[in-house]
């Protein structure tokens, strides 16, 4: 399939002429994708997980960036794509430190662990911490 390339791409504002195409491998090379049936995969594809991270520092917070964050995740949840039920999401906010969610399915409750050591990350609890979209929704949401 031929994918056409607008013509912005290609054009160079500041010379005002066409740039040379063969400068940019994603436009001279071509690139092929094969979609493979079920008969060739070990098993089936893995779930889409997102990462939120928030800036929760002092300026970030008094700027009202994280208030816009949070609220433009709040708003943009029935926009990410969860057809089967299985995508997955992380909520992680950051300082001096890192803020992990932790986000029990089917609860409204949340907690937050907090790991000081950010040259050697360890968190106790991996399993609330990456959740289910449908199933954590309350809890994302509170």
């Amino acid at each position: 399939m031929n994918n056409e390339v607008p013509q912005m791409f290609v054009w160079d504002q500041e010379r005002n002429q066409p740039r040379d195409r063969r400068a940019h491998a994603e436009l001279y090379h071509f690139i092929v994708d094969y979609v493979a049936p079920t008969e060739y995969m070990d098993r089936p594809p893995q779930s889409v997980f997102y990462c939120f991270l928030i800036d929760v520092s002092h300026a970030a917070v008094s700027s009202g960036m994280v208030a816009t964050a949070c609220r433009t995740l709040l708003e943009s949840l029935d926009s990410i794509p969860n057809e089967d039920n299985r995508t997955r999401i992380a909520l992680i906010a950051f300082d001096v430190a890192l803020y992990f969610c932790s986000m029990p399915p089917g609860s409204t409750e949340s907690t937050m662990m907090v790991v000081s050591g950010i040259e050697d990350v360890f968190v106790q609890k991996p399993n609330d911490i990456l959740v289910n979209l449908t199933e954590a929704r309350a809890s994302i949401e509170a």
